[in-house]
């Protein structure tokens, strides 16, 4: 069973009313099927300014390329207030048995979930289990 397929079958994934997706990076899981298998929550993802805070925001509209490569709604789509989200489906290269997450960026996506409400549901998703 793939990702997308073991995430759609995921109980609290399928009540969630707000997930938080992400679109990969090269060598990262890509989850963009993930709203067609499943689609009953709403999807949001973030969007990475040129400099401060993360943001969220529907992803309900058209997409526009970072500067970097990699998808994200345009700055006009509807924002998405942290405490909605149910679970968030987080990129990472590997995560320890704690829950600490090694990434590529600088800290922007771990200072996203350091504001999430209590009882939001953090996933790992890396490329391949060790």
């Amino acid at each position: 069973m793939g990702v997308v397929a073991g995430l759609a079958d995921w109980k609290q994934l399928q009540l969630a009313r707000t997930a938080l997706l992400f679109f990969p990076m090269p060598d990262e899981v890509i989850l963009d099927d993930l709203q067609v298998v499943l689609p009953g929550p709403r999807y949001a993802s973030t969007r990475t300014p040129h400099e401060g805070p993360l943001s969220v925001h529907e992803l309900s509209g058209p997409l526009e390329y970072h500067r970097y490569g990699f998808l994200q709604p345009r700055a006009s789509a509807p924002v998405v207030p942290l405490e909605e989200v149910d679970v968030f489906l987080i990129p990472g290269l590997a995560f320890d048995l704690r829950g600490a997450r090694l990434g590529r960026g600088r800290g922007y996506f771990d200072a996203l979930l350091a504001g999430c409400r209590r009882g939001a549901l953090l996933v790992g998703v890396v490329p391949t289990a060790l």
